[in-house]
């Protein structure tokens, strides 16, 4: 009983974060993958740097948040648009039959997007590290930034259907 207590205390105090970083047992964040490392050079990393450099601006609109914006700038098309009524996003309380998960894709990044959610979802592909998961926070803010999410998604991207290996499927060229 005092384990769940303790559980329950943890669970708890994360309840405002978004993201958990730089903590718990993820596979592969020691030698020779270093999946925690900073020198990544995938979609996401590559459009964050441009949002720090302030070579791109993302738009935020009142029905789609940052979404659009976010698609226009990884050349992600909306004609990918699939709906995903599994509860496996953190966001799993917001999906359901009535209210899917819309993902997005193209070779090189997923975009996720939950109805009423808190954040977007990105699985983008670095040539090194394979899938790198990411979030952005759906509320509009002076600087919107991608957020890297190891652990919140390695839970279920690290699994049987995975084979224990970071990731998740890459979409099959059309």
């Amino acid at each position: 009983m005092p384990g769940k207590v303790m559980l329950f205390a943890v669970a708890l105090s994360l309840q405002g974060q978004i993201v958990v970083k730089q903590q718990g047992f993820i596979p592969f964040a020691d030698g020779p993958i270093h999946y925690r490392s900073e020198g990544l050079d995938d979609p996401i990393a590559r459009l964050q740097k441009k949002l720090d450099q302030g070579q791109v601006t993302l738009d935020y609109e009142a029905q789609t948040g940052y979404l659009r914006s976010v698609m226009a700038a990884l050349g992600v098309s909306a004609s990918s648009q699939t709906l995903a009524y599994s509860k496996t996003s953190f966001q799993y309380p917001n999906i359901s039959p009535e209210k899917p998960r819309a993902l997005y894709f193209n070779d090189d990044v997923y975009i996720g997007q939950v109805h009423q959610g808190k954040s977007l979802e990105f699985v983008s592909f670095d040539p090194m590290q394979g899938a790198i998961f990411y979030i952005m926070d759906e509320h509009q803010v002076e600087r919107p930034r991608f957020e890297r999410a190891e652990l919140d998604c390695i839970q279920c991207h690290v699994a049987s259907s995975t084979r224990g290996r970071s990731g998740t499927r890459r979409p099959a060229s059309v």
